[in-house]
Order: C-alpha cells, then sequence, then structure tokens
C-alpha cells in the first residue's frame, strides 16, 4: 500500500465521521482493515467509494476492523449493512475492550443488502479506538460487509 493510498482512506473516514449526523460514525468498508489469514481463502475489498464492500469472506479465521475517535465514552448501537445469503452466521463486535455476540439470519438474495442492528457495545475510553468484527469459527456464513454504522445511545 502506497502512502497516497492511506492520505486518501484518512481525508474519506475525517469526512464519515464529521458532525453531519451528531452521534453516528460510519465505518465503512474501504476503510476497514482485513486481517486475512495465511494462504486460505482471502477476503477481499470489491468495488469503490461508497458501492465498495468486503466480499469473499468466507474464512472464519479473518477478522476486520476499524479505528474511529469519540468525544467521550458511551454506549453505542452497532448495525451492520450486509449480505448474508447462504447460511445463518454469528459474529462477535470487540470495541473498547468490551464484546458483543450477534447472530444474522440468512435471508438466500446474495445481491440484497439488508442493514442488521447487532445489538449494543460500551466503548469506555475517549479518543482513538478500535473495532473489529470476529466471525464464530463454529458457526460462519460467508457475508458481503458494506458497513458499520454506530450510533451513540447513551
Amino acid at each position: 500500500m502506497s502512502g497516497d493510498t492511506i492520505l486518501i482512506c484518512q481525508v474519506y473516514a475525517a469526512k464519515r465521521q464529521s458532525p453531519l449526523v451528531p452521534g453516528v460514525i460510519l465505518l465503512p468498508a474501504m476503510m476497514a482493515d482485513i486481517h486475512n489469514h495465511g494462504y486460505s481463502v482471502q477476503a477481499v475489498l470489491t468495488g469503490k467509494a461508497e458501492a465498495a464492500s468486503i466480499s469473499s469472506w468466507e474464512n472464519p479465521e479473518v477478522r476486520v476492523g476499524w479505528t474511529f475517535t469519540v468525544k467521550g465514552a458511551g454506549t453505542f448501537q452497532v448495525e451492520a449493512e450486509l449480505v448474508c445469503a447462504e447460511r445463518n452466521t454469528r459474529l462477535t463486535v470487540k470495541a473498547g475492550g468490551n464484546t458483543l455476540d450477534a447472530r444474522v439470519d440468512a435471508w438466500g438474495d446474495a445481491d440484497t443488502f439488508r442493514t442488521v442492528t447487532l445489538g449494543r457495545i460500551g466503548v469506555a475510553n475517549s479518543g482513538n479506538n478500535v473495532i473489529q468484527i470476529v466471525p464464530d469459527k463454529d458457526e460462519w456464513g460467508p457475508i458481503r460487509l458494506k458497513s458499520i454504522k454506530l450510533t451513540r445511545v447513551l
């Protein structure tokens, strides 16, 4: 990855976390850190800008994460815009030392993204934080992920 690419992504992230909607942080796929595992099937970013999604996420060893900034500790509702077509899947959301276990039921349509509420998670530290989506190794179905949205509720 070149320095120019990183700079472009940082500028995009700053725009997505702007106060256009107070209390909402949108974490798009193009900003994600994809942590592939070894030589297995690799999750990849496909598409551009707002149409980008993380595809070929078949391996439950792969995790995805973002760095985000909050002005103060709080509780956030976590929503994912994704496709879960083949089978039900379980995943864990990790942020600020807390975890949220979630289940996503498959809907059979590989071309339709839906927004799914995963639950609520606390973020104890103001400033920079990291959120990760970690598959459940025993119950993982391939997904395509377009974004994660955090909405402050407390």
